[in-house]
């Protein structure tokens, strides 16, 4: 049997909306990382007037909203803005990644058996995070067989790695 109902109108306007707000943010982005360069070259100038000492202080007394890393990567944006195309650019991240504040996307990283990347994995950590601290309110050896087995049997690809890794 086939639908009577038709929301094809509905389908439309909701796609040309969807298209009309990522132009939205695309544009808005563009001049979200021309207003970092722009202050990035503030403060460069504004560096060139106080003493290397006394920045960071200056930079607390005056600009206390800003962080010292967020400060570092607004510079680093101003330096490199040569290889900053504000046309071409995504986001304020990939602009970072361009002034090599970040480091590139995965996808563009070349990746050799001679040099293989090892990264910061958010989740393992976050494992590593809650296991230390499940063990030291209670130690592992006060787990019930059925939690142990459970998280034995989440682990079985890291031990399966570790395995690997061992055997070179």
């Amino acid at each position: 049997m086939i639908a009577t109902v038709n929301l094809a109108p509905e389908i439309r306007i909701a796609h040309s909306e969807s298209c009309a707000a990522l132009s939205c943010v695309r544009s808005t982005g563009k001049a979200a990382v021309a207003k970092v360069i722009e202050c990035g070259r503030l403060l460069l100038r504004q560096r060139e007037h106080v003493a290397s000492r006394e920045w960071r202080r200056w930079l607390r007394e005056n600009c206390p909203e800003i962080s010292r890393e967020t400060v570092r990567c607004y510079i680093r944006c101003a330096e490199h803005s040569h290889k900053i195309d504000i046309e071409g650019v995504e986001s304020l991240r990939h602009a970072y990644q361009l002034a090599g504040c970040l480091p590139p996307k995965a996808a563009e990283r070349t990746l050799t058996p001679e040099r293989p990347t090892v990264e910061f994995v958010h989740g393992l950590d976050q494992f590593r995070i809650w296991f230390n601290r499940r063990t030291r309110s209670l130690p592992l050896r006060r787990w019930s067989p059925e939690a142990r087995r459970l998280l034995r049997n989440e682990l079985v690809w890291f031990k399966s790695l570790h395995d690997q890794l061992a055997a070179d």
